[in-house]
């Protein structure tokens, strides 16, 4: 038995090379044809897929192309397009087609030439597309593109025979290599060691076996030695492998649960695109039920599953110089199509010959951060807009307002001179626009301070009938003309005295009865007034506004409180109007704590109405003369306030003097203070009956000087009035946060401030001064100034005089002061500026600002502002170029305030005969009303009263007499030709230079 056994490997090991040699040749052949022919076919495959998504390009490109030359039936154009694409060898025809018929249809012949197409092009060889062609949005025909497989199986057949060879030499030198080592190393010794071989096999790890004798070459015996003591280490490694393994197993557990537990995705994806690995993390991000489901659907991803394509592309190149991306933000692709936004890390992996392996890394989920950071950007950037236009409106708003107050204050005294019917029709015309045009610019600033958020409501006491019924005058005027008839019924259980925001209270009664009037062409205007709710403390109260006017539809009442809007668009044409007014109050209602509604038929009129809760007061608990409305004619007010010591706390010169004339002018005993420190020392010397109190001083402010009187028991109640240039909220509720008891803005408003004046003096017994200490006030009583210009560059003179209640020897006066007290300060700011004095520099254009604001010196006063904002947050450029700017308007405003008193003969006269005219003075009014006559302006009429004050030469009696007449009759064009003979006589060329 033993025999045979040793026996049969003797037998089979005879032929034991030649089998494995056949085998192993055999074998490998075999794979070689099976590689090669899946290989050719995987290649064959990836060509199609190629030369489809090649095919589907050039049709997109041929459509792109020939789009508009088929559209404008350029068939030439068309065809050179196509001829172009067929340089293209794999593109083997074309044919396109319009809604009716075959256009152009271009092929190959047998040579491969390109030639017209005689029949239907088809061959199994072709991949063929049809796209739609459009233009303008609209399909004009269709493209079919075919392109040939023939060069792709020459190419593939080329290569295929290349590798063929390549594969039978390797098989070759395969095969011998084989041979000579089997015999040398295998089946040499395997005869030898074969029955050792079996023995070893067949025992047990920890058994040890033994080769029985035998003569073996040296070799055997070292292989037999060698097998031995592998054995050996085997045994040994079998039991540590069992150790690592069982080591091995813990740590994939681990680690398998941080890669399933983890919140990012975690991926492996091949240089293919093909995604070996992945986390549950992933799946979910990407919309997949299971990661065997994503595995599935990226072992052969879809073209369109990258977003972006060019982003790829980007992070490999930079994987491949850097070996790894960080927070790259990529659009990826859910499993339903829908995209996200992401952030991806991803490192290469490479094989020991630096091959790219694979890429791994993670995937983050950042849709929804994306999303409050773009809204988060869109609020931002929409509260900058916001900004940015409330700023421009404020601004705009006073830039706007300072020449149409000129045009309604020149207008009004053109229309007191009694001019012509043409012209004062014009000049109606003028002012009413104007009016109308100020309005309008109020109720935008409105709208966007309600926008912004910057509407505040005021807390004030009132008397409500006064608020109604001036309503009512202020509209009846309207109505009469219009012979509508105006009714107002006050229930008797109303109210009277009541606290709120009257402003605004008058403001949406106005704006409400206006409406009605305008859109009342017969019938009544009733404003109604109702007390729903009445306690000791507060009141409801419903107004309501009731017309018999046009009435309005559904539709139109759906969009009635938008703004911009009204009811129809022929309303605008018929009745004017911006559509703003309605939803300016309907906001100011709901800031009064009410709502607004309406109800409404077209033909039967229309039914306002609105409720709002009220706080009430005691009447003997309000200041004698103040009834709420801010009116400064009340004498009896100003009766009650005569004789009141005021500290006027002010450190601008030109400041303090207009304050001290203004109040010393309405009957005030009147005292100064530069700063806060010497107005507590002031204090402690003197007793006043009211503080009017700068918020900005030197050494102390005013709000320090203010907390400081508040700590004085016999200083608590004393009234201290702000004034500020500052007219912001967040100023206002710190003067009043530190004791102060109102506030008045600059430049000072003559009607606000006796407003505040009799509201905190009238009822307080004032402190007398010693009759020795008075000083004796009094009033000049001097001319006006007939010779007082109308214009003056630089400075608003209407509202100047209008500010000083038309004192122009005041104002004449303090505007040389302002001049001689400001001659060095473009000087004293370049200093500051280099000397890097900014804080100086603010303070110094505060001032310049309040003072000049004041004087009406409007340009001067924004080029202050500008330099005031420069100091504090601006660059030297800024300074700089805001500095040149403030020189300009100062060096206008100075050359004005010098030409002044050339214009004002009368006062610097007192009365005497003055000289026939100012030749300088002459020629410039000359040459103005020579531009005005020349650009139809209707300023010449002022210009030329002007010129008749001045020109009181008999020799040009008649030449002025001439003129006059056409000036009047608006006759410019002959008005030119007497003004051009009359410079001729006094030898002026018009314009400013003498001949």
């Amino acid at each position: 038995m033993m025999m045979k056994n040793k026996e049969k490997p003797m037998q089979q090991s005879k032929s034991l090379q030649i089998i494995i040699i056949i085998t192993l040749v055999t074998a490998t052949a075999l794979a070689m044809a099976v590689f090669s022919a899946l290989n050719y076919y995987r290649e064959y495959r990836s060509a199609q897929d190629r030369l489809r998504a090649g095919l589907e390009t050039i049709s997109q490109q041929i459509s792109s192309g020939i789009s508009q030359p088929l559209y404008t039936k350029n068939i030439e154009g068309m065809n050179r397009v196509i001829a172009s694409f067929m340089q293209n060898k794999i593109l083997y025809g074309v044919v396109v087609n319009d809604r009716h018929q075959t256009v152009a249809s271009i092929t190959r012949d047998k040579n491969w030439q390109i030639v017209p197409a005689q029949e239907v092009i088809f061959s199994a060889e072709l991949f063929h597309q049809r796209s739609p062609l459009f233009y303008a949005g609209k399909k004009i025909g269709s493209v079919d593109v075919y392109i040939t497989t023939r060069f792709l199986r020459e190419d593939l057949q080329q290569d295929l025979l290349t590798k063929s060879v390549y594969y039978f030499f390797f098989i070759f030198i395969l095969v011998l290599l084989l041979f000579i080592l089997l015999r040398q190393t295998v089946i040499k010794p395997i005869k030898r060691i074969e029955e050792y071989a079996l023995q070893a096999g067949a025992m047990d790890v920890d058994d040890k076996v033994y080769m029985p004798y035998a003569k073996l070459p040296r070799e055997m015996n070292n292989l037999k030695l060698v097998i031995e003591k592998m054995v050996e280490r085997n045994n040994a490694r079998y039991a540590e492998l069992r150790s690592s393994q069982m080591a091995l197993r813990e740590t994939e557990a681990k680690y398998r649960g941080i890669f399933d537990n983890a919140n990012e995705g975690i991926f492996q994806i091949a240089p293919d695109g093909r995604m070996l690995t992945a986390n549950p993390a992933l799946a979910r991000i990407l919309g997949y039920s299971s990661v065997d489901e994503l595995l599935k659907t990226y072992e052969h991803p879809p073209p369109n599953i990258y977003t972006s394509p060019v982003t790829i592309t980007e992070m490999l190149v930079s994987i491949k110089k850097h070996g790894y991306v960080k927070d790259i933000e990529y659009v990826a692709r859910r499993k339903d199509n829908t995209p996200l936004t992401t952030l991806v890390d991803a490192y290469v992996i490479r094989d020991e010959k630096g091959k790219v392996r694979y890429y791994e890394g993670m995937l983050r989920d950042i849709t929804e951060r994306k999303r409050l950071d773009e809204l988060r950007i869109a609020k931002e950037s929409a509260e900058k807009t916001t900004q940015s236009k409330n700023e421009f409106l404020a601004s705009i708003s006073h830039e706007i307002r300072t020449p149409l107050n000129a045009i309604i204050g020149f207008s009004g005294l053109a229309l007191k001179n009694e001019p012509a019917s043409k012209l004062k029709n014009y000049l109606q015309t003028i002012s009413s626009s104007a009016r109308n045009l100020l309005l309008l610019i109020n109720d935008i600033l409105d709208f966007s301070k309600i926008e912004a958020e910057h509407l505040e409501m005021e807390s004030l006491r009132f008397r409500l009938r006064d608020i109604i019924h001036q309503t009512a005058d202020m509209v009846s005027l309207k109505a009469q003309k219009k012979d509508i008839q105006m009714n107002v019924s006050i229930g008797q259980n109303v109210p009277d005295h009541l606290i709120g925001d009257p402003l605004r209270l008058s403001q949406v009664l106005l704006n409400l009865v206006n409406n009605a009037v305008k859109f009342t062409s017969q019938g009544y205007v009733t404003i109604r007034v109702d007390a729903l709710q009445i306690t000791d403390q507060s009141c409801r109260i419903r107004f309501s506004i009731e017309d018999t006017g046009i009435g309005m539809t559904e539709e139109h009442l759906s969009k009635l409180f938008k703004p911009f809007s009204q009811a129809d668009s022929s309303i605008t044409r018929r009745f004017g109007g911006t559509g703003l007014g309605l939803a300016i109050s309907k906001h100011l209602v709901e800031l009064m704590g009410g709502r607004i509604h309406v109800e409404s038929q077209p033909g039967q009129g229309s039914f306002f109405y609105f409720t709002i809760d009220f706080l009430r007061y005691q009447p003997e608990q309000e200041p004698a003369g103040s009834s709420g409305d801010e009116s400064a004619d009340d004498a009896s007010g100003l009766r009650s306030i005569e004789g009141a010591r005021i500290l006027l706390v002010e450190d601008n010169v030109i400041n303090q003097q207009l304050a001290v004339e203004i109040l010393k002018d309405i009957g005030l005993d009147v005292e100064t203070a530069k700063d806060g420190k010497t107005a507590l020392e002031s204090l402690e010397k003197s007793q006043y009956d009211l503080i009017l109190m700068d918020v900005q001083l030197p050494v102390m402010s005013g709000l320090e000087a203010t907390a400081q009187i508040r700590k004085m028991n016999h200083l608590n109640d004393i009234p201290i009035v702000a004034m500020t240039a500052d007219d912001t909220l967040r100023i206002k509720k710190e003067c009043l946060a530190v004791g102060m008891n109102d506030y008045i803005t600059k430049p000072l408003d003559m009607r606000r401030l006796t407003f505040v004046l009799i509201k905190w003096l009238s009822s307080r017994p004032h402190h007398q001064r010693q009759k020795s200490e008075a000083p004796e006030r009094q009033k000049e009583d001097t001319p006006p100034m007939t010779d007082f210009p109308d214009l003056l560059q630089g400075i608003d003179l209407a509202e100047g005089l209008d500010r000083l209640q038309g004192n122009q020897h005041l104002y004449l006066k303090l505007l040389t002061t302002f001049r001689d007290h400001y001659a060095a300060v473009e000087d004293e700011i370049e200093q500051m500026i280099r000397t890097e004095n900014y804080t100086a520099m603010a303070s110094k254009a505060h001032a310049l600002k309040g003072a000049a604001a004041n004087l009406s010196l409007l340009d001067v006063a924004r080029c202050a502002s500008g330099l005031e904002k420069t100091a504090q947050k601006g660059t030297i450029e800024e300074m700089q170029s805001a500095l040149l700017n403030f020189r300009d308007k100062m060096a206008v405003v100075r050359l004005s305030i010098q030409r002044l008193p050339d214009f004002c003969t009368e006062s610097r006269n007192n009365g005497l005969p003055e000289k026939t005219w100012n030749r300088d003075a002459l020629i410039s009014l000359m040459s103005n009303l020579y531009t005005s006559l020349k650009s139809n302006d209707l300023r010449a009429a002022s210009f030329f009263d002007r010129l008749k004050q001045q020109m009181k030469d008999p020799e040009y009696d008649e030449d002025m007499k001439h003129l006059d007449q056409t000036v009047t009759n608006l006759d410019f064009g002959s008005a030119q030709d007497i003004l051009n003979h009359l410079a001729e006589k006094m030898n002026i060329v018009l314009g400013g230079k003498e001949n």
